[in-house]
Formats: structure tokens, sequence, C-alpha cells
């Protein structure tokens, strides 16, 4: 019998809020260079919001990456193959195309459903799809190979 498939897309925004509090709370330095830039003159702290701002950045990359991985992890055995896409904005946090059978997509929602109950307000995830599987268009395993 020939399976069906398609593909679902998770993406996901942070809530820059909760994850500026998180990196902070995270990291001393980074909360000793926002107190001294709140309310500092720009040009003055230039220097302290640079610097701020690539550890802040650092900050970001790194939960992205971790939170690519569960992501994975979770949907393990449920898609048949996966893309982790570029991310398109500084801020965005997972960002992944998933071939799927379409007798398992219910349970891929379901999966990106928990996901997301877990994460809470930290990010927003959401679900597109299904879509044509352009992410798959000449692999092999979107072939059944």
């Amino acid at each position: 019998m020939l399976a069906l498939f398609g593909e679902l897309d998770v993406v996901s925004a942070p809530t820059l809020e909760k994850v500026l509090s998180e990196v902070l709370a995270a990291d001393p330095a980074a909360a000793k260079l926002a107190q001294q830039v709140n309310g500092a003159d720009p040009a003055v702290s230039r220097d302290q919001r640079i610097q701020l701002g690539e550890i802040v950045s650092n900050a970001i990359e790194v939960m992205r990456q971790a939170d690519t991985r569960a992501l994975g992890d979770a949907v393990e055995g449920q898609v048949t193959a996966s893309v982790v896409r570029a991310p398109t904005h500084e801020l965005d946090a997972v960002y992944g195309a998933f071939l799927v059978e379409h007798s398992k997509a219910e349970a891929l929602r379901q999966t990106v459903e928990r996901l997301a109950d877990e994460w809470g307000d930290r990010m927003e995830l959401k679900l597109i799809g299904p879509l044509a599987a352009y992410d798959f268009v000449g692999s092999s395993t979107a072939a059944g190979n």
C-alpha cells in the first residue's frame, strides 16, 4: 500500500520578555549590564549595550538549538524526515519542516500541542499544514527509498 505524505511545519516565536528574563536570571554579568544601561544615555552606554546584545543573541542561539533538539526528540517515530530551517528573524526559536504520513499527522499535532503546553508562555508554537512537501523534493526518504 502506498503511504501518502504531507509536510507539516512547526514555527515558533519566543515571548521576548520571558526570554530576556531567562537570560538575565541565568547570567549575572548580563543582569549587571542590563542594570547599567537601563535609563543610561545611549551614547555613553553604547559599548555596554553592544555587549549585552551579544550575550542575549548568543543565549537565544543556544536556546534555539536546545528547543530544536527537544522538538526533534518529541516527534521521533512520528515523522519520516525532517529539515531544520534557518531562522527568518534573529528572535525566531524553532523552525522545522516534517514529512509525515497522513495517518500520523494527528499524532504529530498532539505532540506539538503537548510541547507548546510544556513550553508555556516562553514561546508561541504553531503547526502549519499540511503543505506540499517542497522541503523534501528529491529526497530519497520522500521517494520511499
